[in-house]
């Protein structure tokens, strides 16, 4: 692995634990959640916590999500948001 690719790494891993510390302020359920968890079937977000979710993803990527990409299965994990969103 090179420099640069240790680096984007470990900003990946920064922005997934914003997004996951995120998910904890709003959820204390949510300590034990993974790259995997379901954020969706287990309940961590709301329906009126999930505009400020999103609002939070486009904020980190430095861009507005289109609205034809934002699909619920393209949130589900932390992983999905990573690959579809920051990658």
């Amino acid at each position: 692995m090179t420099q640069q690719q240790t680096l984007e790494r470990a900003e990946d891993q920064d922005v997934v634990n914003k997004l996951r510390n995120w998910i904890i302020a709003q959820n204390n359920s949510a300590k034990g959640m993974d790259l995997d968890t379901d954020i969706i079937e287990n309940r961590l977000i709301d329906s009126l916590n999930f505009i400020n979710f999103l609002l939070l993803v486009e904020e980190l990527r430095g861009e507005d999500i289109p609205e034809e990409q934002v699909i619920l299965d393209r949130f589900r994990t932390l992983r999905a948001i990573r690959e579809n969103f920051l990658a």
